[in-house]
């Protein structure tokens, strides 16, 4: 009786140090076997989703391949046969200032659908190019293409490197500029004539334009004056109108009156 009550007292204190070790089992089911209940642990599910997580693989992303640009060869330019609308920018061409002069391309630069702006092909190297106009931003060119006059778009920053002029310079034409401008030349023309502040009600006009970058404006004054047969009369009044049709000019009306007594 006495070992037997030792031996109860042992197996007490052997599960008490086992239950002390700090080690858990999260039970999901209970199997007895011979009369002993044996604890089945759990799956480590936490493992398994990050071993899966592993197998993944990421799908790889194919891209097609981009159709290659094929160009047609003219004398001074090579054409897409197609625009490139990936930088495609929508533009007004009545921004542009009138130009009116050759240069010389030192190297090759790109060139631009005009209103668009998109991508359209680039120049031969050491070629002159005549400038219909041009901003800041950008050159409009001109070529002749089989009889045909085609306008293009050169940035301003490739025009420039390539050209090695400088940056124009914004000029911006004044009433006053216009106004001494035609006094230096009917002076110059040793003309009699009066020059009025404001148009008085018996005075005809006619009206004309002037770039408001204007570099050469006595030659546009003087057109104007000349092809008109201005100086058949005596007095004069030069207005501008505040017309702006965005397009780059100022606009003004030239009145006169008093014709002149012609030579017989």
């Amino acid at each position: 009786m006495k070992n037997r009550v030792l031996g109860i007292l042992v197996t007490v204190l052997i599960m008490v140090s086992l239950a002390g070790c700090g080690t858990q089992a999260k039970a999901t089911d209970d199997e007895v076997v011979d009369g002993e209940t044996i604890i089945v642990a759990e799956e480590d599910t936490e493992n398994e989703a990050i071993i899966e997580e592993e197998e993944i693989t990421e799908t790889e992303v194919i891209e097609e391949p981009q159709e290659e640009a094929t160009y047609t060869e003219y004398e001074l330019f090579y054409m897409r046969d197609s625009l490139d609308m990936t930088d495609a920018t929508e533009m007004d061409m009545n921004a542009l200032s009138v130009d009116g002069n050759t240069y010389t391309l030192n190297k090759s630069i790109n060139i631009y659908a005009p209103t668009v702006g998109a991508l359209m092909s680039y120049t031969k190297p050491n070629i002159e190019v005549y400038v219909n106009s041009c901003n800041e931003e950008w050159y409009c060119l001109r070529f002749d293409v089989d009889g045909d006059e085609k306008f293009v778009l050169a940035k301003a920053d490739d025009f420039i490197a390539a050209t090695g002029i400088e940056p124009k310079e914004e000029i911006a034409v004044t009433a006053d500029d216009v106004k001494q401008v035609f006094t230096e030349l009917v002076t110059k023309l040793e003309i009699e004539y009066e020059l009025l502040d404001s148009p008085s009600g018996d005075m005809e006009y006619i009206e004309f334009s002037i770039p408001k970058d204007c570099e050469n404006l006595e030659d546009w004054i003087g057109q104007m004056y000349i092809s008109n047969e201005m100086s058949h009369y005596a007095t004069y009044c030069i207005v501008l109108e505040d017309k702006d049709y965005g397009d780059g000019y100022l606009n003004f009306k030239f009145y006169y009156k008093n014709l002149k007594e012609l030579p017989q």
